[in-house]
């Protein structure tokens, strides 16, 4: 256990999704439920918008499909001439009321609100994990030396098979840290810590595995 390095603090994350996640949180306590709450709430909202721009293509689909016979022969007539071509196919569409950029634009617009949605959250939910882990190792850090701390001063009080005091507060130290760590992580199903990837080979994170998932550097130390 690298527990013995005083550690800074990961500051909370502020921000839009940052105040709706920790509002959704006051309510509900376990934040697995409420990032799969947020993502609904995000469809629909989103569900207007990807419904319209559905109906349009659909609606400006058809109209393609019907005008297409006219196109065709637009194009077999002015081959030869594109500017006159181009000047056929634009008086037809204006003759239709249909705009061939409306669709474009409507996929645009609903591109650009979906992945501006997906980063700022994704950004969000990254800081908010460092925080979290953050929060865990520190938690743990006092734990570890607290027991540490007690268990060496009472070695010499209690019967035990280590030969050394620091071999009984370390053993006792880690099986504290061990304990409190399935008390403070945040599980959902199958999913050990929703905060950060599953390692079946560790329960607690080293301190460089700590900096990594924190977003950290020795500076802070």
């Amino acid at each position: 256990m690298d527990f013995l390095r005083f550690l800074g603090a990961v500051e909370h994350p502020t921000g839009l999704w940052a105040n709706i996640i920790d509002w959704l949180e006051g309510g509900i306590a376990n934040y697995a439920v409420v990032i799969i709450l947020l993502t609904l709430i995000i469809k629909f909202v989103m569900l207007p918008f990807d419904f319209f721009n559905r109906y349009t293509s659909k609606k400006n689909s058809i109209v393609m499909a019907k005008l297409q016979p006219e196109l065709n022969k637009i194009n077999k007539n002015y081959a030869n001439n594109p500017n006159l071509r181009n000047q056929k196919t634009a008086e037809l569409y204006k003759k239709n009321n249909f705009n061939v950029y409306s669709t474009c634009l409507g996929m645009l617009l609903f591109l650009v609100l979906s992945m501006t949605i997906f980063f700022t959250l994704f950004s969000a939910l990254n800081a908010m994990s460092a925080y979290k882990i953050n929060e865990e190792f520190n938690s743990l850090y006092g734990t570890y030396n607290t027991v540490y701390e007690q268990s060496y001063n009472n070695y010499s009080s209690v019967t035990t098979d280590y030969t050394t005091a620091e071999d009984y507060a370390t053993a006792c130290a880690e099986t504290a840290v061990i304990n409190q760590y399935g008390e403070i992580k945040t599980g959902f199903l199958w999913i050990k810590n929703i905060w950060r990837a599953d390692n079946w080979s560790k329960v607690t994170l080293d301190y460089d595995a700590f900096l990594k998932e924190t977003k950290q550097t020795e500076d802070v130390v």
